[in-house]
């Protein structure tokens, strides 16, 4: 329930469904170990969250990678909504901005591009991805000057996401898939940041307003505040765990940066 990546796609159908779409949702928690077990790799072959399985007529197929999910979803609401009423900007040029923004995020910040088993995670673990002598650690860890490293990546990349704003959304006066994508992950900043790496609350604005300014915006509608309390109740829950305990343990090493600015 903590993944970002899962959120942005619940935050388009809670956008839809306050829009009179009928459909239900059902909340399941998968572990990460679960995602490398048979079922779940017969739904997706990567063994990633998010997946989704496409019934028509009989036959089935799969569809994996979030912008991919939703952009299939945009297109099946081509004939029933107006173009005005979809997260799809109609220029050119805006979708090009749109699909900029989704795929800095995608591609530098939420992820690991391999799925084999070790030190192949994405930029946003740092946060919360144990080092490998951890009791957590099982297929997946990091090191602690890869932890380092992501992490003043991240840094970089937040700076840029805050020059891509255009406001007071992500492509100008309308939401788009494009907040949709960032917006669960800053509730990771918001949230891990100032627990593991001791960064002051706030910190993940900083010389950002314009990021602060969307990140406040986007907060006012309602869907967007359900998918942040059902990522804050998730990572609350990897906190009261104790998985963070052993990376909050490696930021005591000196030679390496992990307080920002």
């Amino acid at each position: 329930m903590s993944s970002n990546n899962a959120a942005r796609i619940r935050m388009w159908l809670y956008l839809h469904r306050s829009e009179d779409l009928a459909f239900s949702i059902e909340r399941t928690a998968v572990k990460h170990e679960e995602q490398h077990q048979g079922g779940f790799g017969r739904v997706n072959p990567f063994e990633k969250i998010p997946a989704l399985t496409i019934d028509d007529s009989g036959a089935s197929s799969w569809l994996a990678e979030a912008a991919v999910i939703l952009e299939f979803l945009e297109d099946l609401q081509q004939s029933v909504r107006p173009a005005s009423a979809r997260y799809v900007p109609s220029s050119p040029e805006e979708r090009a901005h749109m699909r900029l923004v989704i795929r800095t995020h995608d591609l530098y910040i939420s992820s690991p591009n391999c799925t084999q088993e070790g030190p192949f995670t994405h930029s946003q673990g740092c946060m919360y991805v144990p080092p490998p002598s951890s009791s957590f650690a099982t297929t997946r860890w990091q090191s602690r000057a890869e932890r380092a490293a992501r992490l003043a990546d991240c840094w970089k990349q937040l700076d840029i996401l805050d020059g891509l704003v255009v406001a007071p959304f992500f492509t100008g006066p309308r939401m788009s898939l494009a907040d949709m994508a960032v917006f669960p992950t800053l509730v990771f900043f918001c949230f891990l940041t100032p627990r593991v790496f001791g960064w002051e609350e706030g910190a993940v604005f900083h010389a950002r307003s314009k990021l602060r300014e969307w990140y406040t915006h986007m907060q006012s509608f309602d869907a967007a505040q359900r998918v942040r309390d059902e990522v804050l109740a998730g990572l609350a829950s990897k906190e009261a765990s104790g998985a963070l305990n052993d990376i909050i343990a490696e930021t005591r090493d000196t030679t390496h940066k992990w307080v920002y600015p």
